[in-house]
C-alpha cells in the first residue's frame, strides 16, 4: 500500500517517476454537531487546514518518488498485470496520485516496462529496475528531484 510517508529506502531506490501535485484532500462527511443548544453542520475529514483552522487551498509539497512497486499487485495474487491507475494507497496519498499529470508519468513507466518484459520474455515482476529507470530518464523521465 503506498502511503503519504517516505517510501523505505530499498523502495524508493525502484522510483520510475515523480508527482508533484499539491495536496488537496477534501472534507468526507457531514455531521451535526449539538454542543449545548447551538447545533451545527461541520465537515469532518479535512487534512488541508492552516494552522488557525481556517480553509487553506492546498498545500504545496515536494515531489514525490513513484516506486515501480506500486503499479505492481502482489505476485501470489496476480502475475504479468501492470496497474498505473488503480495502484493500493492511502485516501491521503491518492489525493495527489489522482490527477493526470502524475497519472501519466505512472502510464509512461509502465508502458516502457511492458515492453521491456515482453521483449525479455519475463513478467513484470522481474524487469531490471535499474534498466527501467535508464530507460526512462533517457525517454525524459524525472525520476529524481
Amino acid at each position: 500500500v503506498w502511503t503519504e510517508f517516505d517510501p523505505p529506502p530499498g523502495i524508493a531506490n525502484r522510483r520510475v517517476g515523480l508527482g508533484s501535485y499539491s495536496f488537496d484532500c477534501h472534507w468526507v462527511s457531514l455531521y451535526v454537531n449539538q454542543t449545548g443548544t447551538n447545533h451545527v453542520i461541520q465537515a469532518e475529514g479535512r487534512v488541508h487546514l492552516a494552522q488557525n483552522g481556517a480553509d487553506a487551498h492546498g498545500v504545496l509539497q515536494a515531489p514525490f518518488p513513484t516506486p515501480y512497486d506500486a503499479l505492481l499487485p502482489k505476485r501470489t495474487e496476480l502475475t504479468n498485470v501492470i496497474v498505473p491507475v488503480a495502484v493500493s494507497s492511502t485516501h491521503v496519498r491518492f489525493n495527489a496520485i489522482r490527477m493526470e499529470p502524475v497519472w501519466m508519468v505512472m502510464g509512461h513507466a509502465a508502458g516502457t516496462a511492458a515492453a521491456m518484459a515482453r521483449t525479455a520474455g519475463t513478467a513484470v515482476q522481474d524487469v531490471n529496475v535499474t534498466a527501467l529507470q535508464k530507460t526512462l530518464i533517457s525517454q525524459g523521465q524525472k525520476i529524481f528531484p
